[in-house]
């Protein structure tokens, strides 16, 4: 143990401990948008997309192999009624893990304002 000088150990406690050990590993994972609200003027969500579909990660490989993909920062429909597109972080699930690049990521949405009276 190492000290400032001046101070000494009097005793250790727990006198054990566990310790283990994780590989960092680093891969690609994909990203899904992360939308929240609702659309003006009764429109609807057709499609969104995330460009880059992918980010890379980094972190211990239990945790990487376990996730399978990851979300962005919230991003509101409230307002929207026609296509839209937004930059939104991508959200590390666990703060053990890292998002490498990009950070930022694109969030692409298509509205559709449906027809009066609902018939397509």
């Amino acid at each position: 143990v190492l000290l400032p000088e001046g101070l000494e150990v009097i005793s250790i406690e727990p006198n054990q401990f566990v310790v283990v050990l994780d590989r960092v590993v680093q891969e690609i994972r994909p990203v899904e948008p992360s939308l929240v609200g609702e659309p003006a003027a009764g429109a609807q969500v057709l499609r969104s997309e995330v460009v880059p579909q992918q980010v890379l990660i980094s972190g211990p490989e239990s945790l990487v192999g376990d996730l399978q993909s990851l979300v962005t920062s919230p991003v509101s429909l409230d307002g929207h009624a026609l296509d839209f597109e937004q930059r939104a972080q991508v959200v590390s699930p666990d703060a053990k893990i890292q998002i490498v690049q990009p950070v930022v990521v694109t969030v692409r949405v298509a509205l559709e304002i449906p027809p009066v009276g609902g018939n397509r």
